[in-house]
């Protein structure tokens, strides 16, 4: 599967509006599927930028992640997200 950085920015983005600090499951994106978004969600935690943890058992087709928490990395790399979209 392609990295895709449009993905990537959704869910850091959605994950910055919660500011919680408690374990949710990955959004919703419309034209993403479910295995599109938790490999990225994969990727963001191999990257630094978000607390995850893995939700699912060795039995199901693919890793899913409840995640929490940007990290520095993960704003930092939001932050050039946006400026690079001006």
């Amino acid at each position: 599967m392609k990295r895709d950085m449009a993905l990537i920015a959704q869910i850091l983005i959605h994950l910055e509006s919660l500011c919680e600090g408690d374990w949710v499951m990955p959004p919703s994106i419309p034209g993403y599927t479910d295995r599109q978004i938790q490999y990225h969600v994969e990727l963001c935690q191999q990257a630094g930028f978000l607390e995850a943890r893995i939700m699912s058992g060795a039995e199901e087709a693919y890793s899913r992640y409840a995640i929490r928490n940007l990290t520095w990395i993960g704003h930092e790399r939001l932050e050039a997200i946006r400026h690079s979209a001006k």
